[in-house]
Protein backbone atom coordinates (compact mmCIF):
# COMPACT_ATOMS: atom_id res chain seq x y z
CA UNK A 1 0.00 0.00 0.00
CA UNK A 2 1.31 3.55 -1.14
CA UNK A 3 0.54 6.65 1.70
CA UNK A 4 0.81 10.11 0.48
CA UNK A 5 1.15 13.07 2.78
CA UNK A 6 0.00 16.25 1.12
CA UNK A 7 1.21 19.90 3.02
CA UNK A 8 -0.65 22.92 3.54
CA UNK A 9 0.95 24.66 0.72
CA UNK A 10 -0.08 20.99 -1.65
CA UNK A 11 3.20 19.09 -2.18
CA UNK A 12 2.55 15.72 -1.53
CA UNK A 13 5.68 13.40 -0.62
CA UNK A 14 5.91 9.33 -1.45
CA UNK A 15 7.03 7.34 1.45
CA UNK A 16 7.32 4.24 -0.62
CA UNK A 17 10.54 6.37 -2.25
CA UNK A 18 11.97 7.24 0.72
CA UNK A 19 12.10 3.78 1.96
CA UNK A 20 13.89 2.84 -1.69
CA UNK A 21 16.25 5.72 -0.83
CA UNK A 22 19.97 4.43 -1.08
CA UNK A 23 22.08 7.76 -1.42
CA UNK A 24 23.03 9.87 1.07
CA UNK A 25 22.64 13.23 -0.87
CA UNK A 26 19.15 12.18 -1.92
CA UNK A 27 18.15 11.38 1.98
CA UNK A 28 19.53 14.49 2.79
CA UNK A 29 17.91 16.43 0.22
CA UNK A 30 14.63 14.90 0.81
CA UNK A 31 15.04 15.88 4.56
CA UNK A 32 15.92 19.41 3.83
CA UNK A 33 13.13 19.52 1.83
CA UNK A 34 10.79 18.18 4.57
CA UNK A 35 11.68 20.21 6.98
CA UNK A 36 11.33 23.75 4.96
CA UNK A 37 8.37 22.41 4.64
CA UNK A 38 7.11 21.39 8.50
CA UNK A 39 8.77 25.12 8.86
CA UNK A 40 6.11 27.03 6.13
CA UNK A 41 3.52 24.90 7.99
CA UNK A 42 4.57 26.37 10.93
CA UNK A 43 4.69 29.68 10.05
CA UNK A 44 1.57 29.65 8.08
CA UNK A 45 -0.43 27.99 11.00
CA UNK A 46 1.06 31.17 13.38
CA UNK A 47 -0.45 33.60 10.78
CA UNK A 48 -3.67 31.93 11.10
CA UNK A 49 -3.70 31.90 15.14
CA UNK A 50 -2.76 35.47 14.98
CA UNK A 51 -5.74 36.66 13.30
CA UNK A 52 -7.70 34.81 15.85
CA UNK A 53 -7.99 38.09 17.89
CA UNK A 54 -9.09 39.70 15.63
CA UNK A 55 -11.75 37.21 14.08
CA UNK A 56 -13.21 37.74 17.16
CA UNK A 57 -13.26 41.47 17.18
CA UNK A 58 -14.87 40.64 13.56
CA UNK A 59 -17.63 38.37 14.92
CA UNK A 60 -18.34 41.14 18.17
CA UNK A 61 -18.40 44.12 15.71
CA UNK A 62 -20.93 41.72 13.49
CA UNK A 63 -22.96 41.48 16.48
CA UNK A 64 -23.02 44.43 17.70
CA UNK A 65 -25.08 46.38 14.83
CA UNK A 66 -27.97 43.47 15.79
CA UNK A 67 -27.94 44.68 19.13
CA UNK A 68 -27.66 48.26 18.52
CA UNK A 69 -30.89 47.36 16.36
CA UNK A 70 -32.87 45.70 18.63
CA UNK A 71 -32.11 48.32 21.50
CA UNK A 72 -33.34 51.45 19.05
CA UNK A 73 -36.33 49.06 18.48
CA UNK A 74 -37.01 47.95 21.76
CA UNK A 75 -37.02 51.93 22.74
CA UNK A 76 -39.39 52.81 19.52
CA UNK A 77 -41.39 50.22 20.43
CA UNK A 78 -41.63 51.96 24.35
CA UNK A 79 -42.07 55.64 22.44
CA UNK A 80 -44.76 54.19 20.89
CA UNK A 81 -46.65 52.74 23.74
CA UNK A 82 -46.15 55.70 26.02
CA UNK A 83 -48.15 57.58 22.95
CA UNK A 84 -50.67 54.99 22.78
CA UNK A 85 -51.41 55.12 26.34
CA UNK A 86 -51.25 59.01 26.20
CA UNK A 87 -53.62 58.73 23.48
CA UNK A 88 -55.89 56.16 25.67
CA UNK A 89 -55.59 58.36 28.65
CA UNK A 90 -56.72 61.33 26.15
CA UNK A 91 -59.71 59.58 24.88
CA UNK A 92 -61.05 59.18 28.03
CA UNK A 93 -60.81 62.54 29.17
CA UNK A 94 -62.19 63.35 25.93
CA UNK A 95 -65.09 61.06 26.44
CA UNK A 96 -65.76 62.52 30.16
CA UNK A 97 -65.94 66.20 28.84
CA UNK A 98 -68.54 64.93 25.87
CA UNK A 99 -70.30 63.57 28.55
CA UNK A 100 -70.71 66.56 31.43
CA UNK A 101 -71.23 68.68 27.51
CA UNK A 102 -74.30 66.65 26.56
CA UNK A 103 -75.52 66.47 30.15
CA UNK A 104 -74.94 70.32 30.24
CA UNK A 105 -76.71 70.76 26.76
CA UNK A 106 -79.49 68.95 27.68
CA UNK A 107 -79.89 70.45 30.97
CA UNK A 108 -80.13 74.06 28.65
CA UNK A 109 -82.25 72.62 26.29
CA UNK A 110 -84.88 71.88 29.04
CA UNK A 111 -84.29 75.56 30.45
CA UNK A 112 -84.97 76.85 27.43
CA UNK A 113 -87.78 74.58 26.77
CA UNK A 114 -88.66 75.70 30.04
CA UNK A 115 -88.57 79.41 28.72
CA UNK A 116 -90.14 79.21 26.15
CA UNK A 117 -93.24 77.50 27.80
CA UNK A 118 -93.39 80.11 30.58
CA UNK A 119 -93.67 83.23 27.43
CA UNK A 120 -96.12 81.09 25.85
CA UNK A 121 -98.44 80.57 28.95
CA UNK A 122 -97.90 84.68 29.82
CA UNK A 123 -99.05 84.81 26.36
CA UNK A 124 -102.06 82.72 26.88
CA UNK A 125 -102.83 84.82 29.35
CA UNK A 126 -102.69 87.88 27.80
CA UNK A 127 -104.61 86.93 24.62
CA UNK A 128 -107.50 85.11 26.70
CA UNK A 129 -108.38 88.34 28.32
CA UNK A 130 -107.85 90.52 25.71
CA UNK A 131 -110.10 88.07 23.56
CA UNK A 132 -112.57 87.33 26.39
CA UNK A 133 -112.82 91.59 26.20
CA UNK A 134 -114.23 91.41 22.61
CA UNK A 135 -115.83 88.49 22.77
CA UNK A 136 -113.58 86.71 20.52
CA UNK A 137 -114.58 83.46 22.09
CA UNK A 138 -112.52 81.10 19.66
CA UNK A 139 -109.51 83.24 20.05
CA UNK A 140 -109.78 82.89 23.89
CA UNK A 141 -111.00 78.82 23.99
CA UNK A 142 -107.73 78.30 22.17
CA UNK A 143 -105.39 80.33 24.13
CA UNK A 144 -106.50 77.98 27.20
CA UNK A 145 -106.32 75.26 25.45
CA UNK A 146 -102.93 76.04 24.50
CA UNK A 147 -102.37 77.05 27.90
CA UNK A 148 -103.56 73.68 29.62
CA UNK A 149 -101.41 71.62 26.92
CA UNK A 150 -98.36 73.34 28.29
CA UNK A 151 -99.04 72.94 31.48
CA UNK A 152 -99.25 69.16 30.95
CA UNK A 153 -96.19 69.05 28.80
CA UNK A 154 -94.62 71.29 31.30
CA UNK A 155 -95.19 68.47 34.45
CA UNK A 156 -97.81 70.32 36.26
CA UNK A 157 -99.83 68.22 38.78
CA UNK A 158 -96.93 65.36 38.56
CA UNK A 159 -94.63 66.25 41.31
CA UNK A 160 -92.51 68.64 39.11
CA UNK A 161 -92.28 72.28 41.68
CA UNK A 162 -94.19 75.36 40.63
CA UNK A 163 -93.14 79.00 42.01
CA UNK A 164 -95.97 81.12 42.96
CA UNK A 165 -96.18 82.83 39.61
CA UNK A 166 -97.06 79.93 37.84
CA UNK A 167 -100.11 79.61 40.13
CA UNK A 168 -101.79 82.80 39.98
CA UNK A 169 -101.40 82.08 36.24
CA UNK A 170 -103.43 79.05 36.42
CA UNK A 171 -106.01 80.30 38.80
CA UNK A 172 -106.25 83.17 35.51
CA UNK A 173 -106.76 80.85 33.16
CA UNK A 174 -109.05 78.61 35.39
CA UNK A 175 -111.08 81.58 35.84
CA UNK A 176 -111.32 82.00 32.14
CA UNK A 177 -112.00 78.96 31.40
CA UNK A 178 -115.41 78.76 34.09
CA UNK A 179 -116.25 81.96 32.45
CA UNK A 180 -116.17 81.11 28.79
CA UNK A 181 -117.91 77.73 30.15
CA UNK A 182 -120.33 79.42 31.63
CA UNK A 183 -120.84 81.89 27.99
CA UNK A 184 -120.62 79.13 25.58
CA UNK A 185 -123.59 77.15 27.88
CA UNK A 186 -125.36 80.49 27.56
CA UNK A 187 -124.86 81.72 23.93
CA UNK A 188 -125.60 77.58 22.29
CA UNK A 189 -128.82 77.13 24.58
CA UNK A 190 -129.97 80.53 23.31
CA UNK A 191 -129.08 79.11 19.43
CA UNK A 192 -131.00 76.11 20.24
CA UNK A 193 -134.09 78.13 20.80
CA UNK A 194 -133.77 80.23 18.14
CA UNK A 195 -133.19 77.08 15.62
CA UNK A 196 -130.14 78.76 15.06
CA UNK A 197 -127.83 76.23 13.08
CA UNK A 198 -124.66 78.25 12.39
CA UNK A 199 -124.43 79.65 16.29
CA UNK A 200 -125.06 75.92 17.24
CA UNK A 201 -122.07 74.39 15.77
CA UNK A 202 -120.07 77.20 16.40
CA UNK A 203 -120.78 77.35 20.02
CA UNK A 204 -120.48 73.54 19.95
CA UNK A 205 -117.04 73.36 18.76
CA UNK A 206 -115.87 75.42 21.23
CA UNK A 207 -115.92 72.56 23.86
CA UNK A 208 -113.54 70.78 22.33
CA UNK A 209 -110.52 73.01 23.61
CA UNK A 210 -111.93 73.68 26.74
CA UNK A 211 -111.44 70.14 27.63
CA UNK A 212 -115.03 68.63 27.32
CA UNK A 213 -115.41 67.50 23.68
CA UNK A 214 -117.75 64.85 24.64
CA UNK A 215 -120.02 67.62 26.29
CA UNK A 216 -119.94 69.35 22.99
CA UNK A 217 -120.83 66.41 20.69
CA UNK A 218 -123.74 65.64 23.60
CA UNK A 219 -125.11 68.96 22.95
CA UNK A 220 -124.87 69.09 19.32
CA UNK A 221 -126.18 65.71 18.96
CA UNK A 222 -129.46 66.56 21.25
CA UNK A 223 -129.57 69.71 19.01
CA UNK A 224 -129.96 67.48 16.15
CA UNK A 225 -132.03 65.17 17.71
CA UNK A 226 -135.02 67.73 18.59
CA UNK A 227 -134.47 69.38 15.24
CA UNK A 228 -135.26 66.35 13.31
CA UNK A 229 -138.18 65.86 15.91
CA UNK A 230 -139.44 69.50 15.03
CA UNK A 231 -139.55 68.20 11.82
CA UNK A 232 -141.05 65.29 11.90
CA UNK A 233 -143.63 66.68 13.83
CA UNK A 234 -144.07 69.61 11.39
CA UNK A 235 -144.04 66.87 8.41
CA UNK A 236 -146.56 65.01 10.51
CA UNK A 237 -148.72 67.75 11.04
CA UNK A 238 -149.20 68.16 7.54
CA UNK A 239 -150.06 65.42 6.53
CA UNK A 240 -152.47 64.77 8.45
CA UNK A 241 -154.24 68.18 7.28
CA UNK A 242 -154.05 66.60 3.65
CA UNK A 243 -155.48 63.50 5.19
CA UNK A 244 -158.23 65.49 6.92
CA UNK A 245 -158.86 67.41 3.56
CA UNK A 246 -158.93 64.10 1.80
CA UNK A 247 -156.17 65.18 -0.64
CA UNK A 248 -153.91 62.66 -1.53
CA UNK A 249 -150.56 62.38 -0.02
CA UNK A 250 -146.71 61.55 -0.73
CA UNK A 251 -145.61 59.53 2.14
CA UNK A 252 -142.22 59.27 0.10
CA UNK A 253 -141.54 62.82 -0.79
CA UNK A 254 -142.05 63.87 3.38
CA UNK A 255 -139.82 60.73 4.25
CA UNK A 256 -136.83 61.89 1.35
CA UNK A 257 -137.52 65.82 2.46
CA UNK A 258 -136.94 64.71 6.31
CA UNK A 259 -133.84 63.06 5.40
CA UNK A 260 -132.85 65.36 3.62
CA UNK A 261 -132.86 68.01 6.73
CA UNK A 262 -131.47 65.19 8.59
CA UNK A 263 -128.25 65.49 6.56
Amino acid sequence: MERHASSHTGTAVDLALIHRLTNLNEINRILHETVAKERAVDVELDQLLSKRAELERSFLLLNTPSAEMLELIHADCEQLLAGVEGTAELAVHISGKVRTLDLAQCRVTETLERIKAILDRTNCINGVQSAMDTEDYEAAANYIGTFFALEAKMGHGHGIATDDGEDAQRQVLLQARTQLESVVDRQLDDAVARRDAQTVLRFARLYKPLSKPAEGLRRFVEWVRLGVAARARASLGALSEQLAAGKKVDFHASLAMLFKDLA
